[in-house]
């Protein structure tokens, strides 16, 4: 909503704005209608892919100016007061939109509109043309780079192609020419032809006379050459030399099979799509208006070609079974709103949209009408069937031609050939209507939620009026934004500015231009780091506008210093001054491109230096007490300190509690390079550091740079995640001030440098164990899901923005009330005592490699599952007891392969859609194939996130019997009978493969099969070990049938 805001200017962000948000809502609604929907397909030459938004926002800014003087509708709205009678005052005044409440306001309004946005067609085309052949030239070399097979013709084929098209068509417009020369008798003479004009669509609502057709013919000869009876020349047949291409009349002929004398066809042609998109209007303003009506074409028309609008939307009627004249979408002379036709039965429904091989679904009695050649709807169901790619990469992007679905047919075949006394119980309740309900949030906003029957609602009286729709108006009360949710409002925005800056998507650079904020290019100068330092670090701020999230801050630095705990300030070296300001710019870039995941990028700040290190908010855990406290990730992140001065405008309640810290909360792996700081309510005043460890500190560009090389190449080894650890600081438990002991070597510290984060795909240090992992993924995916909004940092923003000269800045802070507080008071709750704290752990740095061995495979009384347990990290055994098989459902079984803490959440994610499956579905378990359906797709949808997973989904289900599904981290899903995965999986398959007769084992043969695999596979290959388990699934379910120690064989 606020994004459209900015984007169209309205009142809501520019007071002197013309315009409204919601009624500018509804017309962005209307124009999405022409990229297409679940009802019309889109427009040429307007696809999403090719930045159609951004032409159909241009000439809609560039129309509603004059919509603000035309005067052509006007809408009636409340004047304040009451007449003489009582009764409430109304005025009407100038409603500049294409839409009002579902309706198109004016015909003239959108054929100026869509003239506009059509006069565009032709330099799409071309150059769509030639990005086109582009863009087939570079496929097909990274094709050829790779080593596959290209799919994509080359430019000698793709042109002979082209040249066969045009000829069948000149045949038809020769063949056009020739009738319309013996019927007319009109000689080339007496035509004047303009070959930039070829072609007319029909523009009356009548079938056009005779001159009409002897014009049209004329300049259709004019695409003929002299040798096809037509006065121009076409000249070489090269494509790219022939400039007379018609390319209106080669769609219309090719996607419709029209010519340019079929006048009436053109015209229906249009009316349908204008039907469309009133039918579409009706539909999300007013309810459905007919039951009945589909648009009966797989393409649109021409933008420039939909024309006489007001005429076409007078003649529109929406006509329904048992009825002669239809129902017209105005509104009817007692008021009583009216819809054609009525909606079909569910299993009806699933008849108009299910292809045969999913008749299954059905119950027994339906399936014939969509298998057997003597059903009465068996031309609905072809065997085979045109693709159309459409000038499409994707086949699902393509147009599949399939039969339009006459419903009226179908309820007579269907309700006429079932006999509904077959079906169950269950079967009938299926097939029925249930009760519709009207959910009511409480006006108090204390989210209780009102359900009661329509009927017995208010909106009883009202569901068949006529007269009711959504209004572009916020119902009374409404609250915008509503509790807990994110604003644009809570930063002070200059503007909104799309511009191409490559963000970062998932780990993919996007082509398209990006909506940036932009803040106000310049701020006053901040008071001095040394004072802000004093006042942030211990207090918590908010970062990542606009979805805001909780930070406790650990240290904050400026061009020259850095500022950690209570600790005496530390100066950089020289060299990493040198080098600091090429940190804050690729800082600075981050906040515009993002750091691949959700809620990033797309935010444009004015330069500053100072800098602050955060720990993001974590979780809130429940004490054994029962108190509920906010914990923070045991990492930081590095911030521009002008990224973290907003405040959610209505602050998250459930934030308002104690926070748990550590007994030294400062330390955990932050880009400043200060480490042995004690927390400020130990009260012993100011630490000083040990000088062997000022000694570590100098150089620290030197060591960012060679800590991110050295990150790099673990990166590279055994692991496509990348992690890097780095060892924490941990305080000695004896330590009562805030200096360490001076006895012995100073404690080992490396950090996560600026340039190996960038690398990484943002400010998350990746943390090694599988308990830092899930600790990682879970805190990602819970920020995704909810927006945990943060605590006011005392209106620095409020006070230092407005300030001018540092004095003033000064006195600004330092009378702030927040400021006065203790330093470690948090927003929203005290700090618990410290002995109830946890230390952060030290962890050596080691690279990670890993190995294993899984396996799986089908034999004719179930599947056989054997895994080893070894989880092992480079020359480190991490556990000799992982758990690598995880159930998934009481049929359906997981394995773990690549990183543990990875497949263990994700699987464990899909056991809960297994569980909710159930849930929904009256105990029905998931199948073995939707469930690797699932886990694809998350996976997929997460392929940036250097993500490491090979799993083996496996189990039964009645339908589809016994079968395996792997898919890994890229989203990639194989079905197969026989898998094997890890890096022992090469011998597991040498052993599988000797037996022929797999599949007729018995469950005794095949578990003896499973044992010697695994066993000569973690015997041979030296990643893998521990213990192996063997598991066996069969109808009954699945369960674990061996298990062995491999140490007590070896």
């Amino acid at each position: 909503r606020e994004y459209l805001g900015l984007e169209f200017e309205t009142k809501e962000f520019y007071s002197n704005s013309r315009y409204e948000l919601e009624a500018t809502i509804d017309d962005f609604v209307f124009m999405t209608f022409f990229v297409g929907n679940d009802f019309l397909p889109h427009m040429p030459a307007l696809d999403i892919g090719d930045e159609a938004f951004d032409l159909l926002f241009y000439a809609y800014k560039k129309n509603r100016a004059k919509w603000l003087k035309d005067g052509l509708h006007r809408r009636t709205v409340t004047a304040g007061g009451v007449d003489k009678n009582g009764k409430p005052k109304f005025k009407t005044i100038n409603h500049p939109y294409l839409t009002d409440a579902g309706t198109i306001t004016s015909g003239t309004r959108l054929e100026g509109f869509l003239e506009d946005v059509g006069s565009y067609e032709d330099p799409y085309y071309q150059n769509k043309r030639e990005s086109m052949e582009e863009e087939n030239e570079r496929m097909r070399k990274a094709d050829e780079k790779a080593g596959r097979e290209t799919l994509i013709p080359t430019q000698d084929v793709l042109d002979q192609v082209e040249l066969a098209g045009r000829e069948l068509y000149h045949g038809m417009l020769l063949k056009k020419a020739r009738i319309e020369d013996e019927t007319t008798s009109v000689t080339e003479g007496e035509v004047q032809v303009n070959n930039s004009d070829s072609f007319k669509p029909v523009t009356s609502s009548t079938v056009p006379d005779a001159s009409f057709i002897q014009r049209l013919g004329g300049i259709f000869r004019g695409s003929l050459s002299p040798e096809e009876g037509g006065i121009a020349k076409v000249g070489s047949k090269k494509i790219d030399e022939n400039s007379l291409i018609d390319l209106k009349g080669r769609y219309y002929y090719d996607k419709f099979g029209y010519s340019p004398f079929d006048a009436e066809k053109h015209l229906a042609l249009r009316k349908a799509y204008i039907t469309g998109l009133v039918w579409n209007l009706e539909y999300y303003y007013k309810g459905v208006v007919s039951w009945e009506w589909y648009y009966p074409y797989n393409y649109g028309p021409m933008l420039s070609d939909l024309v006489n609008v007001n005429s076409i939307l007078s003649e529109i009627t929406f006509p329904g079974r048992g009825t002669e004249s239809g129902t017209a979408i105005t509104t009817k002379h007692d008021g009583n709103r009216h819809v054609a036709g009525e909606p079909l039965r569910p299993f009806e429904q699933l008849l108009g949209c299910l292809p045969p091989s999913s008749s299954y679904l059905l119950p027994e009695s339906y399936r014939w009408l969509m298998t057997s050649p003597d059903s009465p709807l068996i031309d609905f169901y072809p065997d085979s069937f045109a693709v159309d790619m459409n000038g499409k990469r994707w086949p699902w992007e393509a147009v599949t031609l399939l039969p339009f679905i006459d419903s009226t047919k179908l309820i007579e075949a269907a309700r006429s050939s079932i006999d509904e006394s077959q079906l169950t119980e269950e079967e009938k309740k299926l097939n029925s209507f249930g009760e519709a309900h009207v959910l009511t949030r409480s006006l108090d906003h204390d989210d209780s939620v009102k359900v009661e029957p329509l009927n017995d609602s208010v909106w009883a009286n009202v569901k068949n009026d006529a007269n009711v729709a959504f209004q572009p108006q916020l119902n009374p009360g409404t609250r915008i934004p509503g509790d807990c949710f994110p604003t644009l409002k809570d930063a002070p925005i200059k503007r909104l500015n799309r511009r191409k800056v490559f963000l970062n998507v998932f780990g993919l650079r996007s082509r398209y231009r990006t909506a940036l904020l932009e803040m106000e290019d310049e701020l006053p100068a901040f008071p001095p780091a040394s004072l802000l330092a004093e006042k942030f670090i211990g207090t918590t701020v908010n970062f990542r506008y606009p979805i805001l999230y909780e930070g406790f801050v650990c240290s904050m630095a400026d061009s020259t210093t850095v500022y950690r705990g209570n600790a005496p300030p530390q100066k950089y070296s020289k060299d990493a001054q040198m080098k600091r300001p090429a940190l804050l710019t690729k800082m600075f870039r981050d906040l515009q491109v993002g750091e691949g995941m959700t809620g990033t990028g797309g935010w444009t700040l004015p330069k500053a230096d100072i800098t602050l290190t955060v720990r993001p908010l974590e979780a809130i855990k429940t004490l054994p007490d029962g108190t509920r406290v906010k914990v923070y990730a045991k990492r930081e992140i590095e911030i521009p300190f002008v990224a973290a001065l907003f405040s959610p405008s209505r602050r998250d309640p459930r934030l308002e509690i104690p926070a748990k810290l550590e007994k030294n909360p400062f330390i955990f792996g932050g880009q400043s390079r200060l480490d042995t700081y004690v927390a400020k309510e130990q009260g012993n005043g100011a630490s000083s550091l040990d000088n062997a460890i000022a000694t570590k500190l100098q150089g620290l560009a030197e060591k960012n740079i060679k800590q991110s090389t050295e990150a790099k190449k673990v990166s590279s080894v055994g692991s496509s995640r990348g992690f890097a650890t780095f060892p924490a600081m941990k305080t000695p438990s004896g330590a009562k001030g805030s200096r360490l002991p001076t006895n012995g070597p100073p404690p080992h510290r490396s950090f996560y440098s600026a340039a190996n984060m960038a690398r990484r795909g943002g400010p998350r240090q990746k943390v090694v164990g599988t308990a830092g992992a899930i600790a990682m993924s879970v805190f990602f995916f819970a920020s995704c899901l909810m927006q945990v909004n943060a605590g006011h940092i005392v209106g620095v923003a409020k006070s230092i923005f407005p300030s001018h000269g540092l004095d003033r800045q000064l006195n600004a802070v330092k009378s702030t009330s927040f400021l006065s507080a203790p330093a470690l008071m948090l927003r929203g709750g005290e700090i618990l005592p410290h002995d109830e704290m946890s230390e952060p752990m030290s962890t050596p740095p080691i690279e990670f490699a890993h190995g294993t061995t899984t396996l799986s495979f089908v034999f004719q009384g179930g599947v056989v599952a054997a895994v080893d347990s070894r989880a092992s990290i480079g020359n480190f055994v991490g556990s000799k007891t992982t758990q690598k098989v995880l159930p998934v459902s009481k049929n359906i079984l997981g394995t773990m392969a690549g990183g543990a803490a990875d497949c263990s959440f994700w699987i464990r994610s899909l056991r809960s859609e297994a569980k909710m499956h159930e849930l929904l579905h009256d105990g029905r378990g998931i199948s073995v194939a939707r469930a690797s359906r699932v886990i694809s797709n998350i996976l997929y949808q997460n392929r940036g996130l250097d993500l490491s997973v090979g799993t083996m989904i496996m189990g039964y289900h009645p339908r589809d019997g016994f079968s395996i599904y792997y898919v890994d981290n890229t989203g990639v899903r194989i079905e197969g009978d026989m898998f094997a995965v890890g890096s022992g999986s090469t011998f597991a398959l040498g052993i599988l493969d000797t037996e022929e007769r797999r599949f007729d084992m018995t469950e005794e043969e095949a578990v003896s099969l499973g044992i010697k695999a695994i066993r000569h596979a973690t015997l041979r290959d030296a990643m893998s070990g521990g213990y192996i388990g063997v598991y066996l699934i069969t109808k009954d379910g699945w369960r674990k049938v061996f298990s062995e120690d491999l140490a007590s064989i070896r």
